[in-house]
């Protein structure tokens, strides 16, 4: 049965869809991400640094956030560069150039790296002049422990967690690598830029014989409509991806009344999806309804027998998102990261 109004033919769709040619921005979140720390907010900023210490140009358009040209001496090597004399990997980055990245104020941003630092996910290293910023990298068995915890890899175990694991007693073969500042001869101690668990953990490209993890890609229109709020941002960028199309070519949703395509799903099923609590995802329904970005009702869900309780049904308005989508362009994205992520 056909809707009236398909969100797969809508201007928001083809211009928030996995297969928008305006090369959208943002972050996407893997759902094992999401589901450890079951807070958008530390998903989003723990996603961005382990997006540095992936590989460029193996990985879809968007989640690449517009690596179109790459130096052949660091192709297939991890964006983040910096490298110390021991050897180790590290970002080279300071709070404000990261809230201007992730769309999050800069005291949320402090917050978050404190939250992740005590979770041991990543370590942090301020001995730098305060004008030049501080380091930071990804612990890679810690970030192991995790992704295992929630999808059962093997890779996982048998790299970083089994008895007869190897790590961190394998060296890489010395190279010469250059920073930022310089070049840098160095044997790079293996971390999670350099193991097969982050390939795993990080991969969207279908054609590389990986597996693909499952995630959430939000746009930065999305996190923008949503005033940076990172939750309803998180929560809709989902309920757009269930609107797209399958691999079959055809709509996900096969639910149609009132001539709408909808998506039965209940706070709880969301909560064991994206990882949040149930508390938290009612409140980004509430807020995502006000604002006109979806609509909800209640109703069996066999609309012919009518036993059991109400279920949930949800569905995007493209009429609302469309306006939003004018209203905040790629220009206004840039001058929002210069003038207001302080």
């Amino acid at each position: 049965m056909e809707a009236q109004q398909e969100w797969h033919k809508s201007y928001p769709y083809l211009r928030l869809g996995p297969d928008s040619q305006n090369n959208n921005t943002g972050i996407w979140i893997p759902h094992w991400v999401g589901k450890s720390l079951r807070n958008p907010r530390q998903a989003r900023l723990l996603s961005h640094i382990l997006w540095w210490f992936d590989v460029p140009g193996s990985n879809s358009p968007q989640a690449d956030r517009g690596d179109i040209y790459i130096e052949e001496r660091f192709r297939g090597q991890p964006r983040a560069r910096f490298v110390d004399p021991e050897g180790q990997r590290w970002l080279l980055t300071s709070e404000r150039e990261l809230s201007r990245e992730i769309l999050l104020p800069r005291a949320t941003v402090s917050r978050g790296l404190l939250a992740l630092a005590r979770r041991a996910l990543v370590e942090i290293n301020r001995n730098l002049d305060p004008n030049e910023g501080f380091l930071v990298r990804p612990l890679a068995k810690p970030l192991a422990k995790a992704f295992y915890r929630i999808t059962k890899s093997e890779v996982a175990y048998k790299e970083f967690l089994a008895p007869d694991s190897s790590y961190p007693s394998r060296i890489l073969k010395q190279k010469r690598w250059q920073s930022e500042s310089g070049p840098l001869a160095s044997k790079i101690i293996p971390g999670w830029g350099e193991s097969e668990t982050s390939k795993h953990a990080m991969n969207r490209n279908p054609m590389v014989g990986i597996p693909v993890v499952r995630g959430v890609f939000v746009p930065d229109l999305v996190m923008l409509a949503c005033e940076r709020n990172a939750g309803p941002a998180y929560l809709l960028s989902q309920i757009l991806w269930w609107f797209g199309l399958g691999e079959n070519g055809r709509p996900r949703p096969q639910i149609v009344r009132d001539g709408f395509r909808w998506i039965a799903k209940s706070p709880r099923l969301w909560s064991r999806e994206l990882g949040p609590d149930e508390s938290c995802i009612r409140r980004w329904l509430d807020y995502l309804v006000q604002s006109g970005f979806i609509d909800r009702r209640l109703w069996y869900f066999h609309k012919r027998k009518c036993f059991g309780r109400k279920t949930l049904h949800l569905r995007p308005c493209p009429y609302r998102l469309h306006q939003v989508i004018e209203d905040v362009d790629d220009y206004e994205v840039e001058a929002f990261r210069k003038d207001k992520c302080m």
